[in-house]
């Protein structure tokens, strides 16, 4: 009588295309019980809703002052551009390439360059880039047509934000009665979300710790029982 030898062990890609593929019991008729990670995961998806709601309501209410910050930083690129170039505009560019601009003066400050010191590289970088910054400066203070148009574009990525919220409150919120369209909503939201941040650079702090969350949440529908319950409740529906 031979001994069995040691059962092979299962990598961890058999046991994640176990999880991805489970394989459905028979349905006896009994009331399909929601799976605590179905909790979870609707938790989850509606504190990223709430997250992303708050961020797109605050950056709503603070567009103004958004607007002004701009202005702001606007002012201060056209006196720097004074302070090195005497002017902005295209006049600079003639400038720049006859001559590098001096740094304003500190009071009490000596320089006393060393014999045979050269600029460095980054400091040549430097200048350049605000050359070029410079170049397309063409008035002193930001219009008030750039003002509204920056406006503008505060509040539609605002809204898109407010909505990726109230989507994820909503898919979260109907997780918890097997809702096949919650699924599908909650995914929608979540790329909306990631291409904001990926192509747009629309993202903070928090924006992706809402994300993260939501990602997350939407794998305890697919994975594990969450995904084994709303298999059992796409298949019970199919039957009836």
């Amino acid at each position: 009588m031979t001994t069995p030898g040691p059962r092979p062990r299962r990598s961890w890609l058999s046991n994640f295309s176990a999880a991805m593929a489970p394989v459905l019991p028979e349905d006896d008729g009994s009331p399909i019980v929601r799976p605590r990670s179905v909790l979870v995961a609707m938790v989850l998806t509606m504190l990223s809703g709430l997250v992303f709601l708050f961020v797109g309501l605050v950056s709503v209410a603070s567009a103004g002052s958004q607007v002004d910050q701009l202005r702001t930083a606007y002012a201060d690129v056209v006196q720097q551009c004074q302070n090195s170039y005497g002017t902005y505009g295209s006049a600079v560019s003639s400038i720049a390439a006859t001559e590098q601009p001096t740094p304003t003066p500190t009071p009490g400050a000596v320089a006393t360059p060393s014999p045979g010191a050269t600029a460095t590289p980054s400091a040549t970088a430097s200048l350049t880039g605000l050359a070029s910054t410079c170049v397309q400066l063409t008035s002193p203070n930001i219009t008030d047509a750039q003002a509204g148009s920056y406006r503008t574009q505060i509040s539609v990525l605002s809204a898109i934000i407010a909505v990726i919220g109230i989507a994820a409150l909503v898919g979260g919120w109907f997780l918890r009665g097997g809702a096949k369209w919650s699924r599908r909503l909650l995914i929608a939201a979540a790329v909306v979300s990631m291409l904001l941040a990926l192509l747009l650079q629309v993202s903070t702090t928090l924006t992706l710790l809402a994300t993260f969350l939501l990602v997350v949440g939407i794998l305890l529908t697919f994975v594990g029982k969450g995904g084994m319950y709303f298999l059992r409740l796409a298949a019970r529906r199919a039957r009836h």
